[in-house]
């Protein structure tokens, strides 16, 4: 199935003709997941974004499924069970795109974290978030930290901690669920955005009213129930139409920024405490290492949230308090991204993170709008399950069992039920058979996963480019614009690759070779291409320091 711009006008078309069952606002992984859930049920669903899939949060965080150890300071114990246990559902779904990270925990002299703490937390851990034998924790001696990561500041060090989370690529599992969604009949539909709700005589929403971005027009959409899941624009979006909402979130910001890993090379991914006692990652990705994160209050535009030079001080005094050796400068900060965590707020004075990550669903009885805020990239199936099972007693009087944690994704499918490893080992292979190191091959598969095979497709079809890092580019590009529902550039860059955080050239390299053809055959406006370039060259100049 091509999941293209053609797919998404005629799905446009076709829904703006027929009453639907349910309308999803919002592409986010929380939009994405119900729109899943909902389809596989047989609910007529349509997903709604007003940008790309994942171009808020849900492509602007850590990029890690939790198993949900720093919630038991908390005392979230059934929130460590869901997420431990959903951490295995998801990486049975997507292998290519869920995978092991061992992580080290430093124990440091003065932090608040205690030994006796650590040990019984994640003792914890492993029993209520059920980890697998092999993945289970580790305790260490301050001598097997240091020598796991002799950079380490050696006068901080008490012990250690040797555990595992999930690494993933957030935006791209986003956009992958979105697609089983619409594998599965459900019309995803990106740059529509919402603004309003349409009613019925008794004041019930029974559709929204849609201006698409891409031609100018307006459309109604109906159906029978709206679900509002456009996360930090949750409370916005329930106040449309001047509809009275009880939904108040509060709103933080958290940053990561991004480093050659020459500057910063770490051995694995480290979880510790930063100089406010706050915690921090270093995450080495595709040879750099991303630092984060911050949690600030934000009150700033929700479309665009901003990284400060005070937040990229927070993080690099804190690295370099930690690694004292390797002295990051201003200079080393090649990228970095911004998103905001849209918290449930019921206290008013209360810490931020010690604020609840739980997802709050809340039912508009006037109006009948569905609303679900809250929550973490881990928990979203299970978040899906909790609306669909509302929307489905709404629309059929009945409830069906959830089905989506038997679901496989695109990128984990092989041809004739080769085994995955095999299959991906030879497809790394294919691209070093064309002369591409084994780094760049694996950074290909790890991304596309089985369909790598489309990417090599196309790029043995582009003879005419003489240029093969380029060639190789344009065969992504291409694969995602048919496949992947990317219709601009910064779609690609951003969502689809995160080329413009982790490998800025690939995006001087397009922008260099390939913009003004681009314009010429691309079948959207060329003023919202030149918009889109004018959007990606800001972020890529902010990044220029030397």
């Amino acid at each position: 199935m091509k999941f293209d711009l053609s797919y998404r006008d005629k799905e446009l078309s076709r829904i703006t003709t027929k009453k639907n069952e349910l309308i999803v606002i919002g592409g986010g992984i929380t939009g994405a997941g119900i729109a899943l859930d909902a389809s596989s049920r047989g609910i007529q669903t349509v997903l709604l974004e007003k940008r790309d899939l994942a171009s808020g949060t849900s492509g602007r965080s850590t990029k890690l499924i939790h198993g949900g150890l720093r919630y038991l300071r908390q005392l979230e114990f059934g929130l460590v069970k869901e997420t431990g246990r959903e951490r295995a559902i998801l990486h049975k779904m997507a292998p290519t795109l869920v995978k092991p990270e061992p992580m080290l925990l430093p124990i440091l002299k003065n932090g608040t974290l205690s030994l006796f703490e650590a040990i019984i937390g994640t003792w914890l851990y492993d029993t209520l978030a059920g980890v697998k034998k092999n993945e289970r924790r580790k305790m260490l001696l301050k001598g097997s930290v240091r020598a796991l990561e002799p950079a380490l500041r050696e006068d901080w060090i008490r012990s250690g901690i040797y555990y595992y989370e999930y690494q993933t690529d957030d935006a791209r599992l986003t956009m992958e669920i979105a697609r089983e969604a619409a594998y599965r009949n459900a019309s995803v539909i990106t740059y529509a955005k919402v603004k309003g709700f349409l009613f019925d005589s008794s004041k019930k929403i029974i559709g929204v009213c849609v201006d698409d971005l891409l031609n100018g027009k307006s459309y109604e959409i109906k159906a029978d129930v709206v679900v509002n899941a456009t996360g930090h624009w949750t409370d916005i979006t329930s106040r449309l139409n001047n509809l009275n909402s009880n939904i108040v979130l509060k709103k933080t910001k958290g940053i990561h920024i991004v480093v050659d890993a020459a500057n910063l090379p770490i051995g694995q991914a480290i979880y510790t405490e930063a100089l406010d006692r706050r915690m921090i990652f270093f995450i080495p990705k595709r040879g750099k290492v991303y630092i984060g994160t911050t949690d600030t209050d934000y009150y700033g535009d929700p479309d665009n949230p901003d990284i400060t030079e005070r937040d990229i001080d927070y993080l690099l005094s804190s690295a370099n308090a930690l690694f004292p050796s390797y002295k990051l400068k201003r200079t080393d900060v090649e990228s970095g991204w911004a998103g905001i965590r849209p918290l449930v707020f019921k206290k008013e004075t209360i810490n931020n993170s010690t604020i609840s990550r739980k997802d709050e669903i809340y039912l508009d009885k006037n109006s009948g709008l569905i609303s679900i805020a809250g929550g973490k990239l881990t928990g979203f199936r299970k978040m899906a399950e909790r609306i669909t099972n509302i929307v489905e007693m709404k629309i059929k009087n009945r409830t069906t069992k959830c089905g989506t944690h038997n679901v496989l994704l695109h990128s984990s499918k092989t041809e004739n039920n080769l085994p995955l490893n095999d299959y991906l080992y030879n497809c790394s292979n294919e691209l070093v058979n064309r002369g591409f190191t084994r780094f760049t091959a694996d950074d290909i598969v790890a991304r596309y996963g089985t369909a790598t095979k489309n990417i090599i497709s196309g790029y043995d079809n582009m003879q005419h480019c003489n240029n093969s890092e380029l060639r190789l580019l344009l065969a992504e590009y291409e694969y995602c614009k048919q496949h992947e529902l990317c219709i601009f550039p910064s779609d690609f860059f951003m969502q689809r690759t995160g080329y413009i955080y982790f490998d800025i050239k690939k995006v001087n390299l397009y922008y260099t070779h390939v913009y003004e053809y681009e314009k010429k055959i691309n079948n959207i406006h060329s003023t919202l291409i030149d918009s889109d370039y004018t959007l990606t060259t800001a972020i890529l100049n902010s990044w220029i320091h030397k």
